[in-house]
């Protein structure tokens, strides 16, 4: 569309060759920034464009809209193919809502088989128009996982605890009995051994019977963080009936509620925020340099040092380029000896750890995909589930010789049991702390090894990532901007979200390294 700006001209001199680029600049600037499209027709951005060179059109809204419809349908193209070449993906979905309105929003994460590198993309972000049932919720996940043609290839998704959530997927995919826990911010803990689907039986007997949900794994940062905030009223010197625990904390709230009311320009206090995990230990760290009190400072010290290897537990499963599904439960069994070591309080943080995560470290897949991690490797189970080594050994030896007996591979091997060199192999397997690469797996079947991987360790602990797209979308859904069609936000969180990946123009850099060397010399 891009040449229709240069009134149909046969020939471009070379100051008109730029305005392609620019014009497609100036579409991703939109993309990029996140501004309203209506921008490009104020006429103060024409009057400035005009004084810059008044060669140049911008273009028009309804023209801006169309190419970037256009740029929309060949990500998805380019996505779909992506996606069309894995074997297995895992998505990750959460809901949001902001000024009245709800969406539910989904990325794609996959490992790319020679590199081993963890990719992602943006998948959707739709407006909730109805009430967020469990059917509603499972009936959108579906449709985007049809959308993108990955139904059958994710092998997990994951969410946070919401109620709704769990019921879905209880409704709708894999049939399992589940532990119930009362979540968010209740402050009483109850658990208990319950068959939600034969709750929910009698709801879903309408219920389209062609929609099936993957495997559900729930957010194991959201999970933690409730053990971070809710379960620490249990423990004793931190209940909010302590004297000492409930005088710091009303003198924090007190401190943080003040500043607020200042009109000062000056320094400011970190505060916590209920959506970011961790704010309130980041706050309180903070908080602790300028705090005088000996009694305040000795009771929040205390807090800060126990939860700080909870704070970093929960930064590591937050990331997304190392969270090999792998790396879960041994990150977990490290945090728990930690927790342990409290003299006074190490048997309590015990129980509500295994309250939190004990049933974790009985979840097959999960002890699957921490074998079959080089930086662990199957030695790890003596230590994480010494009572189902064998079992999981087991299993990785029946999945591995169905790979080599489908494919074919490795067939130097011919003369030797296949079932014996495996078993050999995991016995001789060793662990490796060095950056994932297929040099880390076993020789003898190696392709076979590393597909295994891929699909344990494919799935993500944390759904931070689709975190990350509600903070783009809350730069678009602001207070101005509450009338923004469906179809203009979902384009607009999709581009933001898959520029990088697919390969689009994007801004080089090339303003940001002067600046950066411009700062040097001043220095």
């Amino acid at each position: 569309h891009f040449t229709t700006y240069y009134n149909n001209s046969r020939t471009l001199t070379p100051e008109l060759t730029k305005f392609p680029t620019a014009l497609n600049a100036q579409a991703m600037w939109f993309v990029e920034t996140l501004s309203p499209l209506s921008l490009c027709e104020h006429p103060y951005t024409r009057e400035m464009f005009a004084y810059l060179s008044p060669q140049f059109q911008l273009m028009s809204r309804n023209t801006l809209a169309r190419d970037l419809g256009d740029l929309m349908d060949k990500a998805k193209l380019q996505l779909n193919n992506l996606l069309y070449k894995q074997t297995w993906v895992a998505t990750t979905a959460d809901s949001w809502s902001v000024q009245r309105r709800a969406f539910l929003g989904m990325t794609v994460h996959w490992i790319d088989r020679p590199s081993l590198k963890r990719m992602k993309a943006t998948l959707a972000c739709r407006e909730l128009k109805v009430s967020q049932t469990h059917e509603l919720l499972g009936e959108v996940i579906h449709d985007i996982h049809q959308e993108f043609g990955i139904a059958n290839k994710v092998v997990a998704t994951t969410t946070d605890n919401g109620a709704n959530y769990v019921a879905a997927f209880d409704a709708f995919g894999e049939q399992k009995e589940r532990l119930v826990v009362q979540e968010e911010d209740e402050e009483v803990l109850t658990a208990q051994l319950c068959d939600v689907q034969g709750q929910l039986d009698a709801e879903d007997n309408d219920s389209n019977p062609h929609l099936t949900l993957p495997p559900h794994r729930r957010c194991c940062v959201h999970t933690m963080n409730l053990l971070a905030t809710t379960d620490i009223n249990e423990v004793v010197g931190w209940s909010r009936g302590h004297t000492p625990w409930r005088k710091a904390t009303a003198k924090v709230q007190y401190l943080w509620k003040l500043q607020k009311q200042s009109l000062i320009a000056a320094n400011q206090l970190k505060t916590a925020i209920k959506r970011k995990w961790n704010s309130y230990f980041n706050s309180v760290n903070v908080l602790l340099e300028v705090m005088s009190l000996p009694e305040q400072v000795e009771v929040l010290t205390e807090y800060r040092d126990v939860m700080k290897p909870v704070a970093d537990t929960l930064d590591s499963l937050q990331g997304e380029d190392n969270a090999y599904m792998g790396i879960l439960l041994p990150t977990l069994l490290v945090l728990k000896r930690w927790l342990l070591q409290d003299q006074q309080r190490g048997e309590l943080f015990t129980v509500l750890f295994i309250f939190r995560f004990g049933v974790l470290f009985e979840d097959q897949d999960l002890l699957m995909a921490s074998a079959l991690h080089p930086s662990f490797t199957p030695t790890i189970l003596a230590r994480i589930a010494p009572n189902q080594a064998n079992a999981i050994k087991d299993r990785i030896v029946r999945e591995l010789k169905a790979m080599v007996e489908l494919f074919g591979a490795d067939q130097d091997g011919v003369d030797q049991d296949v079932e014996e060199v495996l078993r050999a192999t995991i016995h001789d397997w060793k662990p490796k702390q060095e950056s994932l690469s297929w040099a880390l797996f076993p020789k003898d079947h190696r392709e076979a090894w590393v597909d295994l991987f891929i699909k344990y360790n494919t799935p993500l602990p944390s759904s931070a990532a689709v975190e990350r797209v509600f903070s783009t979308a809350g730069d678009i859904v602001r207070p101005k901007r509450t009338a923004l069609a469906n179809a203009s936000f979902d384009k607009l969180v999709f581009l933001k979200g898959n520029l990088n990946l697919l390969g689009f123009p994007t801004y080089k850099g090339q303003f940001e390294d002067k600046q950066q060397g411009a700062k040097q010399e001043r220095k």
